[in-house]
């Protein structure tokens, strides 16, 4: 058998949630309710569904759309085309930031208890991985941030998950500021991964869009995955400085977006009936996370307030992932060192929200017994 590195034998693999199809395999179900990947649960607007079935007849060809989709997301976030990078997913824009900024012994700096991915690609990448602390809030800790970018000269990356996942918490606007004001001098790239950001309603949330000019070290992602509901196409966007962009371009791959994806994105960013299906994604989250906190109060549980399309709880026993996977309740456990009592719960709809707490309230009044 031929070896991997070092780095990759110590690397872990990246655990993707549970699909419908195999619980109720496995448990003899009928019914299985997944609350579990921060998935849009509205299903696409028609005019999409067509945009994507008239293009399948093009599907031997290699994409070719990327330049009218940079157009119409250049000016659906009101920046210029040379500041716009397509990724597959968010994920391979994280993945290739560290591929193209990383140097042998330098480090990723990441607070704890947060995306999982961000380790795991800089492991892969062979890049040494610092860990800020949060406090009781779970809030990412900025203070923390930049005592350890004070004592580890070797940081090249810093990335933050703005709502964090997965506990649903956010830094504000002066916060950022006051991490990118700290960085402006230094030789790294600062990435605000902000994936639920449609979903926030916090008055101090980063107006992030408009530090870009001020700060050239200053990344955005964007994922088209949660509120415009491509999860399955893969979609994301990186927003950066033109020099940035540059050198992504040399380590993306060629037809790195596939051409359903493209043209997914080009309906998304362009057609105006789509900010419809925004609007209603967004009504049906807020809906389900405030009917969560009235229930979870209620039950008496433990929660965190989100600014995602999700929220972490605590049943206060390590069997709940599994226990509620076996009456079809599919939720994320979590292994980050002190949450490992909690869930992360995706919201769903009405019914499947309905659904969880009666599960969740089951398991309880057992628990009780």
């Amino acid at each position: 058998m031929i070896r991997t590195s070092n780095w990759i034998d110590e690397a872990k693999v990246y655990k993707a949630g549970l699909s419908i199809e195999e619980i109720k395999e496995k448990f003899s179900l009928e019914r299985v309710y997944k609350l579990a990947s921060n998935e849009n649960p509205l299903p696409p607007p028609e005019g999409l569904l067509k945009v994507l079935t008239s293009k399948l007849e093009d599907i031997h060809r290699y994409p070719s759309y990327v330049r009218p989709v940079v157009q119409a997301a250049s000016r659906y976030y009101e920046v210029e085309p040379g500041q716009l990078v397509l990724g597959n997913g968010s994920s391979e824009l994280i993945d290739k930031l560290m591929q193209a900024y990383g140097e042998p012994g330098s480090a990723v700096l990441i607070s704890e208890k947060s995306f999982p991915l961000y380790a795991l690609c800089a492991q892969v990448h062979r890049l040494h991985v610092h860990k800020a602390s949060m406090g009781k809030d779970l809030r990412v800790n900025i203070k923390e941030m930049l005592s350890v970018l004070q004592k580890n000269k070797n940081i090249r990356l810093v990335f933050i998950s703005n709502p964090n996942n997965p506990t649903g918490s956010y830094i504000t606007h002066a916060e950022v500021e006051e991490l990118l004001s700290a960085c402006r001098d230094k030789d790294m790239l600062v990435v605000l991964d902000e994936a639920y950001q449609e979903f926030v309603r916090a008055k101090d949330f980063p107006h992030s869009l408009s530090l870009l000019k001020e700060y050239p070290n200053l990344v955005l992602l964007r994922s088209m995955s949660k509120v415009m509901g491509l999860a399955g196409l893969r979609a994301g966007v990186m927003l950066a400085h033109p020099s940035i962009v540059k050198s992504m371009k040399k380590v993306i791959c060629p037809f790195n977006v596939n051409i359903l994806a493209l043209r997914a994105m080009l309906y998304c960013f362009s057609d105006k009936g789509f900010k419809d299906y925004l609007s209603n994604s967004k009504q049906l989250v807020w809906k389900g996370l405030d009917y969560f906190y009235t229930e979870l109060n209620r039950l008496g549980l433990e929660f965190y307030p989100s600014q995602g399309n999700f929220l972490l709880f605590s049943l206060g026993r390590s069997d709940a992932f599994s226990t509620l996977l076996k009456k079809g309740l599919i939720l994320r456990p979590l292994n980050e060192p002190g949450l490992e009592k909690y869930l992360r719960m995706s919201i769903g709809l009405e019914q499947e929200n309905k659904k969880a707490i009666e599960l969740i309230q089951e398991l309880g009044n057992d628990f009780c017994e």
